[in-house]
C-alpha cells in the first residue's frame, strides 16, 4: 500500500500526508504506530469520519451502507471521555474496507487508506471545479461580464471543517462532541469576547491607505524593490538546492529493488512544479498590514509553549550530491585535489597551522 516497508518510516510519511490534509494539530507518529488511545487521536479520527463524509457528499453521491454505518461507529467510539482503543481500531478498518481498501491488518494501515481516499477525493474535486471554470470562462467569451461574487477558489467541506476544528483548538472548545453548527456557534461566542478583550487599534492597519505622501511612497517602493531582489535571489538558491536533495532520493536503492523508481521521479517532477522563485508579497500589502500581523512576525521558535516537531531531524536522506552533483563520497570533493595539482608549491593556510602544531616546543636557555 506504501511506498515504504518499515512501520516507522510509512508512519513518518502518514504524518506528512496529513499534515498536508491539514490534521496536523492531532496527528502523532506514536498514536498511528500504537495502540494508546490519547485524546488527539480521538479527535484525529473523529475529524477523518467528518471529512470522509463531506468527501463524498462534495462528489455528489450518497456514502453506502457499510462506509455510513462505519464512520457513524467511528465517531460514537471517539466520543466521550473514554474510548476503547480496540473499538477504534476496529472502526477504522472497517472504513478502510468501505472505501475499497485491501489487505487492512492494524490501525497504521486504515488511516493510510483513509488519507489515500480524501486526497483522491480532493484531486477529483478540484478537477471538476477546474472543468466547471473552464466551461464558465467559455461561455463568457462573448462578453458576459464576471459575476463579483464569484471566487477564484472556494474551500472544500474538509477544508472547512479542519478550518472549524483548529479554530475550536485554539480557543479551547471540544469540538468532539454536537454538530458543526453548535461548534460553530461556541467559536463565534468565544471570539467576540476574545476580541472584546484586545485593544481597538490591535485590528487596525498599521499604514492606512492615503496615510504617506507621494515621496514616502516613492522612497518605501525603492525599499521593496530591493527586498524583491534580494528574497527572490534567496529563493532561487534554495529551490535549487531543494532540487539537488529531492533528486537524491531517486538513487535509492530501495526505489530500484520495489520498481517504484518512475513513482517517486513523478512524484518529485510534481513537488519542482508548484515551487515559485517569486516571493508572495507586494508593495499594495503595506496598507492590509495590521499590528497582530506584527506580534507573529516578530514571535520566534523558542516562545512556544512546546517544542515545534521537526520530522526532518529523523529522516535518514543518505548520500546527498554536493553541489557539483557527486552522489558517491569516493568521488572526492571539488576543493583538495584540484588546488593542490594547480599550485602543487602553495602551503595552504590549514597546512601551515598543522606544521605550526607538529614543530616541538621551544626550550627557553637560562642563564
Amino acid at each position: 500500500m506504501s511506498l515504504v516497508e518499515d512501520k516507522d518510516d510509512r508512519a513518518e510519511d502518514l504524518v506528512l500526508r496529513l499534515s498536508d490534509l491539514r490534521f496536523e494539530d492531532c496527528t502523532r507518529k506514536n498514536d498511528l504506530l500504537g495502540m494508546e488511545t490519547s485524546g488527539k487521536f480521538r479527535t484525529l479520527c473523529l475529524r477523518l469520519a467528518e471529512a470522509t463524509e463531506a468527501a463524498v457528499k462534495a462528489a455528489g453521491t450518497e456514502a453506502g451502507a457499510a462506509l455510513a454505518a462505519a464512520l457513524a461507529a467511528l465517531k460514537h467510539s471517539c466520543s466521550g471521555s473514554v474510548a476503547d482503543a480496540g473499538q477504534i481500531t476496529a472502526c477504522l478498518k472497517r472504513a478502510a474496507s468501505a472505501v475499497g481498501a485491501k489487505g487492512i491488518t492494524d490501525r497504521l494501515d486504515a488511516i493510510e487508506a483513509i488519507a489515500a481516499f480524501l486526497q483522491a477525493s480532493r484531486i477529483l474535486l478540484r478537477e471538476r471545479q477546474a472543468q466547471g471554470k473552464a466551461a464558465t470562462s467559455a461561455s463568457r467569451e462573448g462578453g458576459a461580464p464576471n459575476d463579483p461574487m464569484e471566487t477564484d477558489e472556494e474551500p472544500s467541506a474538509s477544508e472547512a471543517s479542519a478550518l472549524l476544528h483548529q479554530l475550536a483548538s485554539d480557543l479551547q472548545i471540544d469540538s468532539r462532541e454536537g454538530s458543526a453548527a453548535s461548534v460553530l456557534g461556541e467559536v463565534k461566542k468565544r471570539l467576540d469576547k476574545t476580541l472584546s478583550l484586545l485593544p481597538e487599534e490591535l485590528l487596525l492597519p498599521v499604514v492606512p491607505s492615503g496615510h504617506l505622501s507621494s515621496a514616502q511612497l516613492e522612497l518605501l517602493s525603492e525599499v521593496y524593490s530591493l527586498l524583491d531582489s534580494e528574497y527572490r535571489t534567496r529563493r532561487q538558491v534554495l529551490l535549487e538546492r531543494t532540487k539537488v536533495t529531492l533528486q537524491s532520493f531517486l538513487h535509492s536503492d530501495r526505489l530500484r529493488r520495489q520498481g517504484t523508481k518512475a513513482e517517486a521521479e513523478a512524484l518529485v517532477e510534481q513537488m519542482l512544479s508548484v515551487l515559485a522563485s517569486d516571493p508572495s508579497v507586494r508593495i499594495e500589502d503595506i496598507h492590509s498590514v495590521r499590528y497582530d500581523d506584527l506580534v507573529s512576525i516578530a514571535e520566534q521558535t523558542t516562545s512556544r509553549d512546546a517544542s515545534m516537531a521537526a520530522s526532518v531531524k529523523s529522516l535518514l536522506i543518505g548520500h546527498v550530491p554536493d553541489r557539483g552533483g557527486r552522489v558517491k563520497p569516493s568521488a572526492g570533493t571539488a576543493q583538495g585535489s584540484g588546488a593542490a595539482e594547480r599550485h602543487p608549491g602553495r602551503k595552504t593556510e590549514s597546512s601551515s597551522k598543522a606544521e605550526k602544531h607538529k614543530r616541538p616546543c621551544r626550550s627557553w636557555d637560562t642563564e
